[in-house]
């Protein structure tokens, strides 16, 4: 099965890594999966809604700071992330309507700017993480 856009109009697949459950491996399973498209040279956009831990993204930054250290030129995802509004811990499983816009808007603009989405959600259930999965194209 070929994931890869045939023509510029056709939308992304979106591939949402999700568990109810924390420390279940979705950070692990997303980056993998994040790392093995862009080498077989998909355009990615990855999605961290998991602000509490932001493993994702903290992955992705150490990679790409070793790989600007290195002089290397291998290949990123465009990186994004919900994170809570001001004053807020990043633990409330009820997003406000902010958050689930911007949500909102990084999938729609990924459907059309990439080829994959990937979407990291958080380890418990909610908003956030429903949405995302109304988005799915696979699980």
């Amino acid at each position: 099965m070929s994931l890869l856009k045939k023509n510029k109009g056709q939308p992304a697949h979106v591939i949402v890594v999700g568990n109810e459950k924390g420390g279940s491996g979705k950070s692990t399973a997303a980056i993998h999966l994040i790392i093995g498209l862009l080498q077989r040279g998909y355009s990615v956009a990855s999605i961290d809604a998991d602000s509490r831990q932001g493993t994702l993204n903290h992955y992705l930054a150490n990679r790409r700071t070793f790989i600007k250290a290195a002089g290397s030129d291998i290949k990123m995802p465009d990186t994004y992330a919900i994170t809570p509004l001001a004053g807020g811990d990043g633990q409330d499983q009820s997003p406000s309507g902010t958050e689930l816009d911007r949500m909102r808007l990084l999938l729609e603009g990924g459907i059309i700017n990439h080829d994959i989405i990937v979407v990291d959600t958080p380890g418990n259930p909610g908003a956030l993480s429903s949405l995302a999965h109304s988005y799915a194209d696979t699980l």
